[in-house]
């Protein structure tokens, strides 16, 4: 596992929309889960549900475009099939949110297990950590500087 530059995390995470910040917390786990040498994380259950989360958002988008086309020239129709459409995306922006902070809150828990297994006394704040994933970007490049901290702790 290598240590990443915080700045240069967080920009990917904006600049991909997010995709980084998933890409990252598996590549976490697994470089962590080496690093310490046992299973903290589950990467595979991990993995399992990232993917069908985006699969669940790229069939709702497809959807509502397709409740929206269907609707286009067909008065009285096109309203409330948008509204429809609004709402459904809206209910899967929650999900999401709602998903992203638990994962987050379970990462960083995992990230608090091993600092207390290796004594480290600067510990990272679970609740802080998602609470930050409303905050776009800002817990990945938090958490890595956790991580960064672990990893020069193992060498010494």
């Amino acid at each position: 596992m290598k240590k990443r530059n915080l700045i240069v995390v967080f920009l990917l995470n904006i600049v991909t929309l997010g995709f980084y910040g998933l890409y990252w917390i598996i590549t976490s786990m697994e470089g962590l889960n080496q690093l310490i040498g046992k299973k903290i994380f589950d990467v595979e259950f991990t993995k399992k549900m990232l993917i069908s989360t985006v699969g669940a958002y790229a069939a709702t988008f497809i959807g509502i475009g397709f409740i929206i086309y269907q609707a286009l020239g067909k008065p009285g129709v096109f309203g409330s099939s948008l509204l429809i459409g609004l709402f459904i995306f809206c209910m899967m922006m929650v999900l999401w949110i709602v998903g992203m902070v638990i994962l987050h809150i379970k990462f960083a828990a995992g990230l608090q297990k091993i600092q207390q297994e290796l004594w480290i006394k600067e510990k990272l704040s679970v609740m802080l950590a998602g609470l930050m994933v409303i905050m776009f970007g800002a817990t990945v490049p938090y958490m890595q500087s956790y991580i960064n901290s672990l990893i020069d702790h193992k060498k010494l």
